[in-house]
């Protein structure tokens, strides 16, 4: 069930990905990109349920491919560094809160580089929203919000006591995350702003 899920938003993606490549003369590396990132998330939903340390690292390539589209839009510059900032600092107190057994040292170093890689991703959502209030990035910001919000409930849903509605909402904000970043392709202007 959770494979058909996310096959959805890869199909979505791919959709829009052949309607950018049909109407838009240039830049078609940007939906490239966000495609293959959708793909990376849907086999790392699968293999999730199998081996949490290889699907989170899957998930970490998917948000590294979305980050690298999201500075070809807009290069990355030194005001975002305080997006960055305050972020990843978020992101560390809530994994530093004392209701997680992570179980291991490996475990811990997983989701820690795991959360400097979304955080970064997420800055650079939220900076190229608010520097330009374009539709797409607006869109964007907001599916890698809901992705973002995702993993911290997948975290208290394996790592703390807290199952039933972390796990729900961990559904609840994945999937139309992943809707979303896969349906704003159809906003792309079809050539890099930056």
């Amino acid at each position: 069930m959770k494979g058909f899920c996310s096959f959805i938003f890869v199909l979505l993606g791919i959709v829009n990905l052949i309607y950018c490549f049909l109407n838009k003369k240039d830049g078609k590396i940007f939906p490239v990109l966000i495609v293959c990132g959708l793909l990376f998330g849907m086999i790392a939903d699968v293999v999730l349920n199998f081996n949490f340390i290889i699907g989170a690292a899957i998930f970490a390539v998917g948000h590294i491919l979305y980050l690298a589209a999201f500075t070809m839009l807009h290069k990355f510059e030194t005001r975002d560094l305080i997006a960055v900032f305050c972020i990843l600092a978020f992101s560390i107190i809530m994994i530093l809160l004392p209701i997680y057994d992570f179980g291991s040292k490996l475990m811990f170093i997983v989701i820690i580089v795991y959360a400097v890689i979304i955080s970064l991703m997420l800055s650079k959502a939220l900076m190229n929203a608010v520097s330009t209030k374009k539709t797409m990035e607006i869109i964007l910001f907001i599916g890698s919000l809901l992705f973002y919000v995702s993993d911290f409930m997948l975290l208290l849903s394996i790592f703390s006591g807290e199952k039933n509605f972390s796990s729900l909402i961990c559904c609840y904000t994945y999937w139309p995350g992943q809707i979303l970043i896969a349906f704003s392709l159809y906003f792309y202007e079809g050539k890099l702003i930056a």
